[in-house]
């Protein structure tokens, strides 16, 4: 009996939420002006370009320069309208099957070193340092962070981030198998 009432209260309160009685709807992709669902600005996108299976845009925190990482092992500058040569490619380092590949890249706090976090061609996970100078990140420089062995193809992570003190910030994934046993 509780069960089913504690149901039903979530079910009213979600219809009540959604009434529109009181609340406009709409929404467009007009940015001169126009607001979107709930009053909140439009955003209107415009393509730049296209990529294989983005996995994140990192700013460079000086030049502003904007990266595009790809799952393939990739880094690429965004130019205007078109991605430039790589800066990093690990392609060969990783294999972009199922829930592999590049995961997650970012930037030291004060720029000399690009972190990347990918699966290597055994599947597991790895976070290595590159030197980043002049726009490039220099691979005979490699320094290896981190290793972990995973012991399914799945649930990897992907988050890298440096944090406002200067920590470097990774997300595993559970690592589990369906079922996550």
């Amino acid at each position: 009996m509780r069960r089913s009432l504690v149901v039903l209260m979530a079910l009213s309160i979600a219809v009540l939420g959604c009434s529109t009685s009181d609340r406009s709807r709409s929404t467009t992709t007009s940015s001169t002006g126009s607001t979107g669902v709930g009053g909140v600005p439009a955003v209107r996108l415009t393509q730049l370009t296209t990529t294989d299976e983005p996995i994140a845009l990192l700013t460079h925190p000086r030049s502003k320069i904007r990266y595009v990482a790809e799952r393939a092992g990739i880094i690429r500058p965004l130019e205007q309208d078109r991605l430039g040569p790589p800066v990093l490619d690990l392609s060969s380092r990783t294999n972009a099957q199922g829930e592999r590949g590049l995961l997650g890249s970012a930037f030291a706090p004060d720029v000399t070193w690009l972190y990347v976090h990918y699966t290597n061609l055994d599947g597991d996970t790895r976070v290595d340092a590159f030197p980043f100078a002049e726009g490039r990140a220099d691979v005979g420089g490699r320094r290896e962070i981190l290793t972990q062995d995973r012991p399914f193809a799945n649930h990897n992570g992907g988050a890298l981030i440096t944090g406002p003190d200067g920590l470097l910030y990774l997300g595993l994934g559970d690592g589990g198998s369906q079922g996550d046993p």
